[in-house]
């Protein structure tokens, strides 16, 4: 496959990109991998550099351990 199908140039489709990643057999570990190491461009694991800021953002505010919940109920 064509590398450029997994880093579209700025504003291109990663359509392509996630139909590929859809059957591909190591799907989750090769997203488990990228979020693990940061990276922050082209299509892994069938997620988008969006989606993956996403996920990482979502971590983070789950990861607090819930305080910021038992603060405002105190």
């Amino acid at each position: 496959m064509d590398p450029d199908l997994w880093f579209p140039y700025q504003g291109g489709s990663v359509r392509a990109a996630k139909r590929v990643c859809r059957v591909c057999p190591v799907r989750l570990a090769c997203l488990a991998e990228a979020v693990r190491r940061g990276e922050l461009y082209g299509v892994w694991g069938g997620a988008s550099e969006e989606e993956r800021r996403g996920f990482r953002t979502a971590a983070r505010e789950h990861g607090d351990g819930g305080g910021r919940g038992r603060e405002s109920a105190a």
